[in-house]
């Protein structure tokens, strides 16, 4: 075989006859093989088209040649168990003829997009050069093809990426005396919460300029790829120990699931091994973390939960298409966004007569104390002095340490707003209207992208949602939720 930059490529591309059989569109088992390996192509597809040859991770074919594999298999036993009861169709067996060839030939060219090339032409053994424009257009109509097959079916969205299972969500009752956001807010900092023990096993995660991150993996000892992998980002001023993030790693895992903990950056254990600031717009040390993740698991299907901050990062890093990691992430979650930072930082500013940017700036200036206590030779910017408000403490560190002018350029520039008519990502946004911290008008009013859902409930707080008794097993919906879009 020839080897060109360290890939074979068998044979060239079979030419595909794209026609569409008179026969029904396919229907389950096959449909479901055929919306994943879809779903693969695609993403493989518009990362290609975004980010253009030798920027690819080698990982996104690995998915597109599993679930290859995966409705090859089952074509085969569909066929043989067709024989054994003798009743093969022959437009039937023409059909999966044609769908056989159309698997291999994306898988091929699936191959090619990942690859690295050099010049106009992609190499193959026995074919020699492969111009691109070949491979644009064989790739395009055999995704179509496959579209065409599916078309009746209510798992594809209009533009023709596959939507996994979307749960239905069970709406929200407030316990009684708990119809107040502030309220339901303040309940989750006293309300009593079972003890977990912490049975973790941390990994430090390298990020491009030298700084670390911690990874806290919860993983069940019968666990096994099949079972997913579920990535929690925590908020503002939090870490692997917010409330949240431990309850929902503890109900993910007694079902089975693997579980990572993402402190961001100087969070929680990773405190002493970051010189730089977490802020909303730190999606390159998401797009680190989740290849990380994807090198741990990497037959595992990934779906990552974001808090607040947390969640702002995330559908930022969904939207924004800056990195291939994202095509690693099969769907999302968001849970009371801060979308617009701008209109965030007004209403913490005036909620309470301020108290909660009082209470933000306190948290960060004595983390920002606690980190420059624990590591020689972090210094604070010129001019820094004890913050009143939130606003004042990202005017005098959190911007000048992340590289913006100023608080309302960070602002500005981070607001996940901009980026979510652009996710491609199956996504879910949970909010509050009684939130009293985050504006829901900029959720009501933010455009959706086919693969964005929103839903509203009147009543939940920031990160509280404190249910009534009787409706899931214990009264924080909130982590039911997350558990129910993880594992749909």
């Amino acid at each position: 075989m020839l080897e060109k930059t360290g890939v074979y490529f068998a044979s060239r591309p079979r030419a595909l006859d794209c026609r569409v059989m008179e026969s029904a569109p396919p229907t389950n088992p096959l449909t479901a093989a055929i919306s994943k390996f879809l779903q693969h192509s695609e993403r493989v597809w518009t990362e290609y088209q975004q980010h253009g040859p030798n920027r690819l991770a080698s990982t996104l074919f690995e998915k597109v040649d599993a679930s290859a594999n995966r409705l090859l298999c089952l074509i085969a036993d569909l066929r043989d168990e067709e024989q054994r009861r003798q009743d093969a169709n022959a437009k039937t067996s023409e059909w999966y003829d044609q769908l056989v060839a159309v698997t291999h030939n994306l898988q091929d060219l699936a191959q090619r997009c990942v690859c690295r090339v050099e010049g106009l032409c992609f190499f193959a053994p026995e074919a020699g050069l492969i111009p691109r424009r070949n491979l644009i257009a064989t790739y395009e109509e055999g995704l179509a093809w496959l579209r065409s097959q599916l078309a009746d079916d209510p798992v594809v969205v209009e533009s023709g990426v596959p939507a996994p299972d979307r749960p239905e969500v069970l709406e929200f009752q407030p316990r009684r005396f708990f119809r107040n956001g502030h309220l339901q807010t303040f309940a989750t900092v006293w309300l009593p919460t079972k003890h977990i023990r912490y049975r973790a096993e941390q990994h430090r995660v390298p990020l491009e300029d030298g700084d670390q991150v911690v990874l806290h993996d919860d993983c069940p000892p019968t666990w096994h790829p099949d079972q997913g992998v579920v990535l929690l980002i925590h908020g503002m001023s939090g870490c692997y120990l917010s409330s949240y993030m431990v309850r929902i790693s503890f109900k993910l895992a007694q079902l089975g699931i693997r579980v990572f903990r993402f402190d961001l950056r100087g969070c929680g254990a990773g405190l002493t091994l970051a010189r730089g600031a977490y802020h909303a717009g730190r999606s390159d040390d998401l797009a680190a973390v989740v290849r990380f993740v994807d090198r741990c698991c990497p037959q595992a299907r990934l779906a990552v939960a974001g808090f607040s901050l947390g969640a702002n990062i995330l559908l930022k890093f969904l939207g924004e298409h800056l990195f291939p990691e994202v095509a690693l992430v099969e769907r999302a979650i968001a849970v009371n966004p801060p979308l617009n930072l701008v209109a965030c930082e007004r209403k913490l500013s005036s909620a309470g007569f301020g108290m909660y940017s009082r209470y933000f700036a306190r948290r960060l200036h004595s983390q920002l104390l606690e980190r420059q206590a624990a590591q020689d030779g972090i210094s604070l910017p010129a001019g820094y002095h004890r913050p009143r408000g939130l606003r004042q403490f990202d005017d005098q560190y959190t911007a000048p340490m992340a590289g913006f002018e100023n608080a309302d350029q960070y602002y500005r520039s981070c607001s996940s707003d901009q980026f979510v008519p652009q996710i491609r990502t199956p996504t879910q946004i949970v909010a509050s209207r009684d939130d009293p911290l985050i504006p829901i008008e900029d959720l009501l009013n933010v455009r959706l992208s086919d693969c964005v859902t929103r839903h509203v409930v009147d009543h939940g707080g920031h990160l509280a949602y404190i249910g009534r008794r009787g409706v899931d097993p214990d009264p924080y919906w909130i982590d039911w939720r997350v558990v129910d879009w993880a594992t749909a």
